[in-house]
């Protein structure tokens, strides 16, 4: 059975040179001080239980180190405006809360058992040389972090996070070190980055949650959001963000992703993302953004300036397949933005200026344009639709047009080679004599004008889609 130890036998013990305490329970609140430890540079706890609160404070010794390992906590553990070496809080059995404030630590570990946890840890301090918070694991509970480093600081520090995984965790006004590690981080619920500044900071494989914002934060290098995979989940934002170097967002999946006034000065790659829904809305590219391959799912749910955006980067890429994709999304969602104007015109109070007012029968205007050019040719992109539409729609006018010419006449099958030599001679759009004639005459009806005038635009504006639909992939 583990010893009981009161604060005043610790004390005792300190005083005694004492610097490692295993199994042991601390029955009462322990506060620890600067007089304590003036006699030892390293404290000790390890498979200990702590049935209340335990603060270190004032505690001023660069050379320190404290060590908790594999340790149960009932209460709180604070460290209060202390400078120590190194903090060690290793395979946490039970956590309350820990907090570490103030102060400035060359080194801060933390990590907990096998099994997750649950509980509150709250960092807001100064790092020296390394924060580790690696193989982390807060099944409930938050996670807050508020570095008081500067990335103008004549030291620096790394940070790690690797393997974490946290139920709601805050990361506010921090600058997390020249590298810092987030590969395989997963957040079950919602991560807050606000106000950070990152240096050179790695995302690979991490489950960003349900949602994840970053607010006004600052990406000074290389910033790897690589393979994040949660298209079932995952909302991920970046809102008034600035990329300074190059971010990958490569192969990444999430269900929506959305950046709005960020400005990207140099290189930015989209490659082989998936999302189910996108937003970009005054996205600043200062050089190129490569959306190879992108995937959308609900393309319908995007806005017109998102997809135009797109389409725009994919121009400057020269990516042809991709622009012509998107050309069509943008069309579309254009299209859908119109209908939604028309309706509120007509639901307006002055229903009786909706045919004279100028604005909704432009709008008609483009309507129509766009209805006819996707169903001719889904907008320039598709010759085999244009050539249907071109053949189909030509055969129907022509024989229109050959009933307002022979009605008056008696059938005769001997004369069935009209038809087909009519039809032909009817395809060539520069012709404008009778199909039907031997001679070169001038049709003589004024019935028979209107399809024949038909027919030659049809024909016409359906070859003009079928050239732009083989244009498509030229500059």
């Amino acid at each position: 059975m583990a010893k009981l130890m009161a604060n005043i036998d610790l004390k005792q013990e300190l005083k005694a040179d004492v610097n490692e305490f295993i199994g042991k329970t601390f029955s009462d609140p322990i506060v620890v001080s600067f007089t304590d430890l003036k006699k030892i540079s390293r404290l000790v706890f390890k498979d200990c239980t702590f049935k209340e609160t335990m603060i270190f404070e004032g505690i001023d010794d660069p050379g320190f180190y404290l060590t908790f390992h594999n340790c149960w906590f009932e209460s709180d553990v604070r460290i209060l405006r202390c400078e120590f070496k190194e903090i060690q809080i290793s395979h946490i059995k039970n956590l309350t809360s820990i907090e570490i404030y103030a102060g400035i630590h060359d080194v801060i570990r933390i990590s907990s058992n096998d099994e997750p946890i649950s509980g509150d840890l709250n960092i807001d301090c100064r790092i020296g040389d390394k924060l580790d918070c690696s193989n982390l694991n807060f099944s409930k509970g938050n996670f807050t972090l508020s570095l008081r480093n500067k990335i103008t600081d004549s030291f620096d520090f790394t940070s790690s996070f690797k393997n974490a995984t946290f139920y709601l965790c805050n990361f506010s006004n921090s600058y997390l070190g020249s590298d810092a590690d987030f590969r395989n981080f997963t957040v079950i619920t919602t991560a807050f980055f606000d106000q950070c500044d990152f240096k050179k900071i790695h995302f690979s494989d991490a489950n960003l949650g349900i949602d994840s914002y970053f607010n006004d934060c600052k990406f000074h290098s290389f910033s790897g959001f690589e393979n994040c995979t949660n298209i079932e989940r995952t909302r991920l934002y970046y809102r008034s963000c600035l990329f300074k170097s190059f971010p990958h967002f490569n192969n990444s999946k999430f269900n929506h992703f959305e950046i709005t006034h960020t400005t990207f000065l140099r290189k930015a790659s989209f490659d082989g993302i998936e999302v189910n829904t996108l937003k970009l809305y005054q996205v600043s590219f200062h050089e190129e953004a490569f959306f190879d391959d992108i995937s959308i799912h609900d393309i319908g749910e995007c806005d017109k300036t998102s997809l135009r955006t797109v389409k725009q980067e994919l121009q400057k890429t020269e990516n042809k397949i991709d622009f012509n994709r998107f050309r069509v999304y943008e069309f579309n969602a254009y299209r859908k933005d119109i209908r939604k104007k028309l309706t509120l015109f007509q639901k307006d109070k002055k229903f009786f200026l909706f045919y004279i007012t100028k604005e909704p029968l432009r709008l008609q205007r483009d309507v129509f344009v766009l209805w006819i050019s996707d169903i001719v040719s889904e907008y320039g992109t598709d010759w085999k639709k244009a050539l249907k539409f071109t053949l189909f729609w030509g055969f129907v006018i022509y024989s229109i047009f050959f009933i307002c010419e022979n009605y008056s006449y008696p059938f005769d099958w001997k004369n069935w080679q009209q038809f087909p030599i009519g039809l032909i001679r009817f395809f060539l759009v520069t012709d404008f004599y009778s199909p039907l004639a031997k001679d070169r005459v001038y049709l003589e009806s004024f019935a028979s004008w209107i399809p024949f005038i038909a027919g030659k635009i049809v024909i016409a504006f359906g070859i003009y889609e079928m050239i732009q639909s083989f244009r498509k992939f030229r500059a």
